[in-house]
């Protein structure tokens, strides 16, 4: 396996040791297949295959999830140490737990554990997005979800700026931080602090949170949208799930940037809603997509012939393009290997291959 990142890169948040921006994929040092990489404003974290997670960039809030025990010695991490830099240059593991799930904010961090019911939380939370109460920041804490009942788990998780939000097996949804664009539903007006119950969507299984909306999809194909009123993307992405009930029926993932909603079809499909003045919107992958990953404002595309192609927004390199012109013709990157994922962040992107 091998991993690349390119992207912004001030804080060293795609672990490549250096601090330069960069518009061609680099190799990065990493030993493991990803599970889920989730980026925040200027820090990454990877779960491996094994649970374990791996932290990189800006660590000045304690986001890297770490914490303060001593030095661990374990069958599989010897001579684990707290992640005590404010800047972490390469990938490090970040603590001895195991976890079934990450998300990320701008500079706080959310964790599954192993049993998908309790939550972890670090970093800074100045909207309440720690859930830990009246907190400004925190090494890694357990957070309690009250509402949980014993047969009920956590089955997706995802984060944006402000707030994050999960799902569980009962179309239960929970979350935190800023609501005041609606995104944590008509249950939090303005914002929590505290871990509360949004919403039922009933059958849902995936959740993606934009800047000012939290989106979920339904076993039935079916979206549905907490917030979204901006750019129309709320009333845009319903509409047309109404006009066309059979392609709706068809969506099988969705992903999220911060203004942008995009829909994958079991055809290889892609369809978005919101804004698109950065060429969020302009795939020209037709037909051929099997994962769809959203950045803060650009798209990474992994094609069922296993290969990765890019668009949108490209201030800092992360589209692909060194003159950092935003891209509206999905480009390829063409890197050796079958691409087997891919992942996108805060003007960052990852991707994943076979050895060649």
């Amino acid at each position: 396996m091998m991993l690349y990142s390119l992207g912004s890169n001030g804080n060293y948040q795609l672990g490549l040791k250096h601090e330069e921006d960069i518009s061609k994929p680099e190799k990065v040092n990493f030993p493991e297949q990803p599970k889920r990489i989730a980026c925040g404003g200027n820090h990454t974290l990877i779960l491996d295959q094994n649970g374990h997670l791996w932290a990189c960039g800006d660590n000045r809030k304690l986001q890297c999830c770490q914490t303060f025990d001593d030095v661990i010695v374990d069958e599989l991490i010897n001579n684990l140490k707290p992640l005590k830099s404010d800047y972490i240059h390469e990938f490090q593991i970040a603590n001895r737990k195991q976890w079934s799930m990450v998300a990320a904010g701008w500079e706080f961090s959310v964790l599954v554990g192993k049993d998908r019911r309790t939550v972890w939380t670090c970093g800074a939370g100045p909207h309440g997005e720690l859930g830990q109460g009246e907190v400004g920041g925190s090494s890694l804490t357990k957070i309690m979800i009250p509402y949980l009942n014993q047969n009920e788990i956590i089955l997706d998780i995802s984060s944006s700026v402000k707030h994050w939000i999960c799902v569980t097996n009962q179309g239960n949804v929970y979350g935190c931080g800023d609501g005041r664009k609606g995104q944590l539903g008509p249950v939090v007006p303005k914002m929590t602090n505290k871990v509360q119950f949004l919403a039922k969507v009933e059958h849902a299984h995936k959740v993606c949170c934009g800047l000012q909306f939290s989106a979920f999809l339904q076993e039935t194909g079916r979206v549905s949208i907490l917030g979204g009123d901006r750019w129309n993307l709320s009333e845009e992405c319903m509409r047309w799930q109404d006009n066309n009930p059979k392609l709706s029926s068809l969506i099988v993932d969705i992903s999220s940037n911060w203004s942008t909603l995009s829909l994958l079809d079991s055809n290889g499909r892609i369809y978005a809603f919101g804004r698109g003045d950065r060429a969020q919107k302009a795939h020209t992958v037709q037909n051929n997509a099997q994962t769809i990953a959203g950045g803060s404002e650009h798209n990474i595309v992994q094609t069922k012939s296993m290969e990765a192609y890019i668009y949108g927004w490209n201030e800092h390199g992360n589209a692909f393009n060194e003159d950092r012109q935003d891209v509206y013709q999905a480009k390829n990157l063409r890197l050796p290997g079958a691409v087997t994922y891919v992942a996108a962040g805060y003007a960052t992107t990852w991707i994943a291959t076979e050895n060649e």
